[in-house]
């Protein structure tokens, strides 16, 4: 099945909203970022219009990969399937980290387990412990470390 929709993070939402009115569709509360189908219909046009924007031609072909590998059926982020085999497909994609395949299979797939030890704002709750450390310490945390990673996120 392929999905409608793309998660992004929430520190994005201001510029996928923007995203989303270059594209002609209008953000809301459960949509912060145009559907695979809008996407997919651009064409070779979305590089022009998010250039517009400032997204580079590397962030659009990012974006258009992950849009297509959806679209075709590759990368399924309805919820099926092992969150870890999920993140590995998506860092195949140019242009996604481990980082951004972390938070995408915490929040499509509400993957518990997800930790994110080099993000700003957990390195910043935890301050002053090395990512290193903070792994280390959220071993413990296991199989919820996903919530430990929005407690700390809350905390600041």
């Amino acid at each position: 099945m392929t999905q409608s929709w793309i998660w992004i993070p929430s520190t994005a939402f201001t510029s996928a909203g923007k995203i989303a009115n270059q594209l002609g569709v209008s953000p809301d509360r459960s949509t912060r970022f145009p559907s695979v189908a809008t996407l997919m219909s651009r064409g070779a046009n979305v590089e022009n219009e998010l250039g517009k924007l400032g997204v580079t031609r590397r962030k659009t072909a990012t974006i258009m990969d992950l849009a297509e590998s959806i679209d075709n059926g590759t990368l399924n982020l309805d919820g099926v399937g092992d969150p870890e085999e999920v993140r590995a497909k998506l860092m195949e994609i140019k242009g996604v980290g481990p980082w951004t395949a972390t938070y995408i299979v915490m929040r499509t797939m509400s993957w518990t387990d997800a930790f994110l030890e080099t993000d700003y704002g957990i390195k910043k709750a935890l301050a002053p412990l090395s990512s290193k450390c903070i792994a280390e310490v959220a071993k413990a945390w296991a199989p919820w470390r996903s919530y430990a990673s929005l407690s700390l996120w809350n905390s600041l």
